[in-house]
């Protein structure tokens, strides 16, 4: 059988003319017809949520210090950016509703936590640490950094206490990631995939021992990998798979599927007791009462409210270490019950806590701590 050269040449010169005259159009339809950046880099720098800003050799990264900038939360299902204010100052606690001159922030609250206590996808005065302060009349320190784990608030903790502060209450703010990740020694990034090393501990004979540490500081920027950076600079490729295939365009991690490789073999519900063993032993030698609130995810409709078994383990353990907590179940239950659509004016797009959220997750921690203010 002979081949007509000239029929496949015609073809292939016919789709190169359909793709780089769909790309002409791609580009004039979005006003980017000279961009020569990569497009997925482009939408992750432009959409993203931008928390995470230092390296540091203890906890693995930290928030940055005294910038303010407009983040925008990068949403899963229809990339539709929300922007929000961030604030963080010279010590990278982020900012809040008042303005304070002192800077050695004595007598003041301590928060600690994941995206729930930094406040992912709400500006700086409707985090919960914003909303505690105006109830409460305390300052309060909002030292939240996303995707945080329960180790690395320890650490956190333990590092601010020797810099000085003084803190007549501590609150950590418990999540099932945060709890999850204390058996995890790296973070994902999206959209590479890039492993980030974290601090973690292992037990050994009852005791934790801290792993990990020094961090090396990353060497190598991130890659999206051959296929992902070479069709990335197609704005008509970007507008196909981004509606088409978005979670492999965007590597968006998926939590039930984290790399055994980047975890330990240890028990979170343990390793989450012993930490709380060390904080309840900070608190005496530094004379602070700790506080725990757990933070409920937001629940789908039509079902019955349900909580994660390993929570129950953890506040057992704050229970016998005398430790007050909160469970958020208690007063996101009953709304749940009640009236779903008032409970999703209490979260951001099935995600974070909206200002409402955290002002009602405020409330409740002022009315708990209220007695152990008292002449502190």
């Amino acid at each position: 059988m002979r081949i007509d050269r000239s029929k496949i040449g015609a073809v292939c010169l016919g789709v190169c003319i359909a793709f780089f005259g769909g790309e002409l159009v791609a580009r004039l339809a979005n006003g980017q017809l000279f961009e020569s950046d990569n497009f997925i880099e482009k939408t992750f720098r432009k959409k993203k949520n931008v928390p995470i800003g230092l390296f540091d050799p203890l906890l693995g990264w930290k928030n940055s210090t005294a910038v303010t900038f407009i983040a925008k939360d990068f949403r899963k299902k229809n990339l539709a950016p929300v922007l929000f204010k961030v604030t963080y100052d010279k010590q990278g606690f982020r900012g809040g509703a008042r303005f304070w001159e002192d800077s050695k922030r004595q007598n003041a609250i301590l928060a600690l936590g994941d995206s729930f206590v930094w406040g992912g996808e709400v500006s700086n005065e409707e985090t919960w640490p914003s909303h505690l302060e105006i109830l409460s009349g305390r300052r309060t320190l909002n030292a939240g950094v996303s995707v945080y784990g329960l180790d690395q608030m320890l650490l956190s903790l333990q590092r601010l206490l020797e810099q000085g502060q003084h803190p007549p209450i501590v609150i950590f703010s418990l999540t099932q990631d945060n709890i999850d990740r204390l058996v995890r020694t790296h973070r994902i990034d999206s959209p590479s995939g890039f492993a980030a090393p974290k601090p973690y501990f292992k037990v050994e004979k009852g005791e934790l021992q801290l792993e990990g540490v020094p961090i090396p500081e990353p060497s190598s920027p991130k890659s999206l990998g051959v296929t992902r950076t070479i069709l990335g600079y197609s704005a008509l490729v970007d507008l196909f798979f981004k509606k088409a295939a978005p979670h492999w365009w965007y590597a968006f991690p998926k939590k039930k599927e984290f790399p055994k490789k980047y975890t330990t073999k240890e028990s979170s519900p343990e390793v989450a007791c012993l930490v709380l063993k060390k904080l309840k032993a900070l608190s005496v030698r530094h004379t602070f009462y700790p506080v725990l609130i757990y933070q409920d995810y937001w629940q789908e409709p039509k079902r019955i409210y349900t909580s994660n078994p390993t929570k129950d383990k953890v506040l057992r353990c704050a229970e016998d270490l005398k430790i007050v907590f909160l469970d958020s179940k208690e007063f996101l239950k009953p709304i749940f019950d009640e009236d779903f659509d008032e409970y999703e004016t209490l979260f951001v797009s099935a995600g974070h806590m909206s200002n409402r959220g955290n002002l009602v997750t405020a409330q409740n921690i002022t009315r708990l701590i209220k007695p152990l203010l008292v002449g502190r």
